[in-house]
């Protein structure tokens, strides 16, 4: 089983100068490679090693693609893993066979290499996205926001880090039920997924890293007006959770809110993940302790990082020299 947090892609191809080929092609993207001649070593490296995504062959020795691909559907430890059929035949109804049979993707020989790049970073996104995936709001996990976070910070885009979380929620989950506790959830990841799309950008990101804590990212110009719109709208929708026609639905329960602590990259150097999280959870932990009732708050964090001289300065003045 992989157990480093390289991704492993296994390639079942009985060419041996396609294989290396391809094996080299992955090495160069920072992916661990598997090998496998043949469909029956396909499947036993398939359940062994359980990669991240399989390169299959149609044409295998011993086991056929087909066959190979049938049996890992059927497995309970390999039903998941994305599947990319590698053929020489571009024959329609032969694709269509394959999907049906479970293939995600289909990639005719002779191929672009720099398609088949494109393809194999997608399913292997999409896969990480669909194993941290909150199982209820189905919103990326912490391994994907933290990977979000990096990756914006390997390309130097500007980014603004929003922690979002629900003031009261355990005692929405002890008062009104779990069932209330799951609706306030799914209203508050739509209420993020809407304010992004409404005044974001189109690469903005939403997660969900536990229980009652939520993350949005967007551009550093954007964030209070996303901010705005997730705290006026979980008020709103609060309000309808909490309250029927014949009165509150549990009145001896505090009223939800909301509580976003903003980190921006505009005047903080927000280098690495720990630091956009530190500083995001200090504002939400200064909003959360405001008086109870007031409803939904954000707050974005406008200090700056001191310069190399001011830091000097600071520490001559702290240590009195």
């Amino acid at each position: 089983m992989n157990t480093t947090k390289e991704k492993l892609v296994l390639v079942a191809e009985d060419e041996n100068r396609l294989r290396g080929m391809l094996g080299r092609f992955l090495t160069a993207r920072n992916c661990r490679f598997s090998g496998a001649r043949d469909g029956v070593e396909a499947l036993r490296l398939a359940r062994a090693e359980r990669p991240e995504l399989i390169l299959l062959d149609l044409d295998m020795p011993r086991k056929g693609g087909r066959e190979v691909l049938l049996e890992l559907r059927r497995g309970i430890q390999t039903r998941t893993i994305p599947v990319i059929m590698l053929t020489g035949n571009a024959d329609i109804l032969e694709k269509m066979i394959t999907f049906e049979l479970g293939a995600d993707d289909y990639v005719t020989k002779p191929f672009d290499m720099e398609e088949l790049a494109a393809r194999v970073e997608r399913h292997l996104c999409r896969n990480r996205r669909a194993l941290s995936a909150d199982a209820l709001t189905r919103l990326p996990g912490s391994p994907m926001i933290e990977e979000e976070v990096k990756r914006r910070i390997m390309q130097g885009i500007p980014f603004a880090f929003m922690r979002i979380d629900i003031d009261n929620f355990r005692a929405v989950n002890e008062g009104g039920g779990y069932e209330l506790g799951d609706e306030m959830l799914l209203a508050t990841a739509g209420i993020i997924l809407g304010a992004l799309a409404e005044g974001g950008l189109a690469d903005d990101f939403a997660g969900h890293s536990g229980c009652d804590d939520f993350v949005a990212i967007t551009s550093p110009e954007r964030a209070e007006g996303v901010a705005r719109a997730v705290a006026e709208g979980f008020d709103r929708a609060a309000a309808l959770l909490f309250t029927t026609a014949a009165g509150p639905v549990v009145p001896a329960v505090p009223a939800a809110s909301l509580s976003v602590g903003i980190a921006s990259s505009l005047k903080r150097r927000l280098d690495h993940y720990a630091k956009a999280v530190e500083i995001a959870s200090e504002i939400t932990g200064f909003l959360k302790s405001r008086a109870a009732g007031g409803g939904s708050a954000y707050l974005l964090d406008r200090r700056r990082d001191l310069t190399p001289a001011e830091k000097k300065q600071y520490i001559n003045k702290t240590c009195g020299f």
